[in-house]
């Protein structure tokens, strides 16, 4: 397997920027700020390594047996089955840890959108294959530009071993439901060997992929946590045109900002075409704090203006997202609002 990324350090802990608030670090320069590379390549790890049913595999850089690493860290969500009684969902399709991290690769690898880093205004351009995107936090130094590529890391250089383990969680509202761990080492250039561990929890619909992801790094001078939302897939370049009201269900999913706790409800997206500058609604409701069970007040969000290319953002920047699919089967964005950072996706 080629490889055009290498994995960085993620951001450093900053007392003005983590506490107490888990929205998104500020970007390190250059050879840190890539960390939104691996966080993104680190959800497209698969087949090469990452056990089957549930279990988890060392794996080295050039495959094979690879050294002992830490263990996986543990699920946002913990307990399944009583997620899914929470929200509602059913039972998850059959599918093994490969083939969960082979559906969310098969979707990068036709994506030619990515919507990532709600708080940094990050113009992404994609080619199919790869997105690159530049960061500018408003911090005094340099946006910098960072690529994200549908390849897998496994090879890629710096990268001494990881584990990996992906789950379907369930089916809510016609999304399938995963989550995704990895535990790993990388050699870095200025403090040797670093370990850091990834969290997911998501799902997909046809021609999209959405979540909240969380990466933490041990070793070195650079440790750190960074918490961030994203969707991406093949978008449809256009706002629909022939239906005259068009309703679009789904589910969001967000990370509550002073809590960390993971929250889960039903997207319920309203596009008028006569009214074609603006998405008409966008509604979070039934929101459910997974780890207390608690409900969520309803997030609501009006009159979001829609450009000609199927992308809409609001005023304030607090939602963003696009039409999916060649016939905009699909619609699925990115918000923060109401202390919830977190994406969603939803279909006709």
């Amino acid at each position: 397997m080629n490889i055009s990324i290498t994995p960085p350090p993620p951001p450093r802990l900053s007392a003005n920027t983590f506490a107490p608030d888990l929205r998104p670090m500020s970007s390190q320069p250059v050879n840190l700020l890539r960390i939104t590379t691996i966080t993104l390549s680190l959800m497209l790890l698969v087949a090469c390594g990452g056990g089957g049913g549930g279990g988890a595999t060392p794996t080295a850089g050039g495959g094979g047996a690879g050294p002992q690493l830490q263990p996986l860290p543990s699920r946002l969500v913990e307990n399944t089955d009583q997620t899914r009684n929470r929200v509602g969902g059913t039972a998850p399709p059959s599918l093994s840890s490969a083939e969960v991290g082979q559906m969310i690769r098969s979707i990068a690898e036709g994506a030619d959108t990515l919507l990532y880093g709600i708080d940094e205004a990050a113009p992404v351009t994609c080619n199919g294959t790869s997105c690159t995107y530049t960061l500018d936090d408003g911090a005094e130094r340099e946006p910098s530009t960072s690529v994200y590529s549908a390849q897998t890391i496994v090879e890629g250089e710096g990268v001494i071993g990881y584990n990996e383990n992906n789950e379907a969680v369930m089916t809510d509202r016609r999304v399938t439901i995963v989550q995704r761990r990895v535990a790993g080492r990388f050699n870095t250039d200025e403090d040797g060997v670093a370990s850091f561990t990834y969290q997911m929890y998501g799902g997909w619909n046809n021609d999209s992929h959405f979540g909240i992801e969380q990466i933490i790094r041990t070793g070195g001078s650079d440790t750190g946590t960074d918490i961030r939302t994203y969707s991406f897939g093949d978008a449809s370049g256009s706002s629909p045109t022939t239906e005259t009201l068009i309703n679009y269900t789904g589910v969001m999913i967000g990370t509550d900002t002073r809590t960390s706790q993971v929250v889960h409800g039903d997207a319920v997206i309203q596009f008028v075409v006569s009214n074609s500058a603006f998405l008409e609604t966008v509604t979070f409701q039934n929101i459910v704090n997974l780890s207390s069970g608690t409900g969520v007040n309803i997030i609501n969000f009006n009159n979001i203006p829609l450009a000609g290319d199927g992308t809409f953002e609001s005023d304030n920047g607090d939602i963003k997202g696009t039409f999916y699919g060649t016939g905009h089967e699909g619609i699925g964005g990115i918000f923060d609002k109401d202390n919830i950072l977190g994406a969603f996706g939803a279909i006709q």
